[in-house]
């Protein structure tokens, strides 16, 4: 090993016996004591290019004998830290995912070392371990759940184009096609995650150990993933994670039943609580999210909506009466949930004076837009609010 890496004045490691005690020592150690020379006071640092060299003489035995990896696996796990030589870590990555591939077994336990990895500052470093773990994913050597889902995500908001390219094909080409409804049903936990809230108990698990992911300061990176995984949402998916985030998410704030203490609001759009709410109001805005509703009377009549949901005059006219159907139930189920529930959370951030009360009006602006004629209806007796919405509708209307 130190012949290959250009290192001759090794003198202890001259002696024949002990190979594999001595490799093991030049791959984990970079200070290094001269015992078997005879001067145990003496100590040198080993070079990198002679631990990245010996890492990998040291996966070779591994590959060979079971036992020998399952005792270094560790090791070599450890050597992923992010204060040792990139060269290191790098080789013992590739080591790794032979490992991996080998001992299907050695996998999960050191899943979160290896993920870390891809939020390293360094890009060479970074789009290797991508390429690893997708490597891995891809062949079913590791599943796609826990803080691989969220550690991941995250690459599609990488500052390398290359990296988020890549990234963005995995998901349309493999990850999508082989797990139906694969976002929404990790949308809202990933809305915690990337925010590392904690506050929610249905969904602390997902911040947990995540604090080194965590995007809560970086509103356009986490725009980026969200945007990408509602462009791969169906209409059963949307509906399903617009429920969530009504039923799961928000009422949790409300003390409809009494069955559990409500959560305390956050007080600041700055904390990471806050940073969910405001991402949450913002997403139910959004046309990618919108369930596709039926509007009577002053909103867009049936020939634009239809349009807008990409129908077409000749098409078959039992897919046609499909679609009303689902317009009419998702108009049904705002009317009924949706607006409902944000009422009731807007009048409490009323009484406590918070500062969501004006994401909570736009959102509540943006979902009636359609329904102009109908707003005091969805307002539930609230007239001074209908009044407000529609007054705010017609001035952007006159583009005022």
């Amino acid at each position: 090993v130190c012949e290959e890496s250009g290192k001759k004045n090794v003198s202890c490691f001259s002696k024949p016996e002990s190979t594999y005690t001595n490799i093991h020592v030049l791959a984990t150690d970079s200070v290094f004591s001269d015992i078997m020379s005879g001067n145990p006071k003496q100590h040198f640092r080993i070079p990198v290019p002679v631990r990245a060299q010996a890492i990998i003489c040291l996966g070779k035995v591994c590959l060979k004998n079971e036992k020998q990896a399952k005792n270094l696996a560790d090791v070599f796990a450890l050597l992923l830290r992010h204060f040792e030589p990139v060269v290191v870590r790098n080789n013992a990555f590739v080591v790794l995912y032979d490992l991996c591939v080998q001992y299907t077994g050695l996998v999960d336990p050191r899943l979160p070392m290896m993920t870390r990895a891809l939020n390293d500052k360094i890009r060479f470093y970074r789009h290797q371990a991508m390429m690893v773990i997708s490597s891995l994913m891809a062949e079913d050597y590791v599943k796609f759940r826990g803080q691989t889902v969220y550690r991941y995500l995250t690459v599609l908001a990488d500052e390398n184009e290359e990296i988020r390219s890549f990234v963005e094909s995995f998901f349309t080409r493999i990850l999508i096609p082989r797990q139906h409804g694969l976002f929404a049903d990790v949308f809202v936990k990933t809305i915690c995650a990337l925010n590392c809230w904690k506050g929610h108990p249905l969904y602390a698990n997902a911040a947990h150990n995540n604090r080194e992911f965590s995007l809560q300061e970086l509103t356009v990176k986490r725009e980026r993933i969200y945007r990408f995984m509602m462009e791969h949402l169906d209409e059963s998916a949307k509906f399903k994670v617009v429920n969530e985030i009504m039923t799961r998410l928000l009422t949790r704030f409300l003390d409809e039943d009494g069955a559990a203490r409500p959560l305390p609001l956050p007080q600041t759009e700055e904390e990471s609580g806050g940073r969910v709410l405001t991402d949450v109001f913002c997403l139910l805005s959004c046309r990618e999210l919108r369930l596709h509703m039926k509007s009577v009377g002053g909103g867009r009549d049936i020939a634009e909506q239809q349009r807008a949901m990409g129908s077409d005059e000749n098409e078959d006219p039992n897919l046609q009466g499909e679609r009303r159907d689902a317009a009419e139930k998702s108009k049904k189920y705002m009317q009924e949930t949706m607006i409902p529930t944000l009422l009731q959370l807007r009048n409490l951030m009323q009484s406590e004076t918070s500062p969501f009360v004006y994401h909570i009006n736009n959102c509540l602006r943006e979902l009636l837009r359609d329904f102009k004629d109908e707003i005091a209806t969805f307002c539930n007796g609230d007239d001074q609010l209908a009044v407000e919405l529609l007054y705010d509708l017609n001035i952007e209307g006159r583009g005022g």
